[in-house]
């Protein structure tokens, strides 16, 4: 069984040389990735944002006839 090299073995320090620390880089965009994602498993309190928008406008506009 073989397991990833492991910050500071020479394999994965080479790596880093020739091609940067692509490990830190894939976190670091998971995470902002999440960050982004995460207002949309709102879908509930984003839809009731909405109506509630709708309804106003609704009303705004039915008192300007």
């Amino acid at each position: 069984m073989s397991y990833p090299p492991t910050p500071g073995s020479p394999i994965y320090d080479q790596l880093v040389q020739e091609h940067g620390d692509v490990l830190a880089e894939a976190r670091k965009l998971a995470e902002e990735a999440l960050q982004q994602a995460d207002p949309a498993q709102y879908w509930e309190g984003a839809l009731t944002h909405r109506r509630a928008s709708e309804k106003s406008e609704k009303a705004g506009a039915a008192g300007k006839i």
